[in-house]
């Protein structure tokens, strides 16, 4: 089941994951996810992560563009660069404009060899 992100009151508010000791510092991943607008033509939507090292938090992000009309990939590598130690890692998706609803699903995390 997908999940509708609504109610948003600032565009960085969206569906969050830990993946806290599932990713590794200072490594390459493929990351994606599925979504679709809702009630808007189109939008740029922001797969990002949150990385928190011994420098506190910064974020690396890809971005696409997505529609109502179907399910669209957006895809792109993410370095996971850390100075020191890895505290916390978490993905989320965010981007539209506050007031535009959208449904996310199938997100994926895949290690670049």
């Amino acid at each position: 089941r997908s999940v509708l992100c609504k109610d948003r009151t600032a565009t960085w508010m969206g569906v969050q994951q830990s993946m806290t000791g599932r990713l590794q510092a200072n490594t390459r991943y493929t990351v994606s996810c599925w979504a679709k607008l809702k009630n808007s033509g189109s939008a740029t939507l922001k797969l990002s992560l949150r990385i928190e090292d011994d420098n506190g938090p910064h974020w690396r992000n890809v971005s696409g563009n997505i529609n109502n009309n179907s399910w669209t990939k957006v895809e792109g590598e993410i370095f996971v660069d850390v100075t020191g130690t890895l505290t916390n890692v978490y993905m989320y998706a965010e981007g539209p404009a506050t007031g535009v609803e959208y449904w996310v699903d199938d997100f994926s995390a895949v290690l670049v060899p």
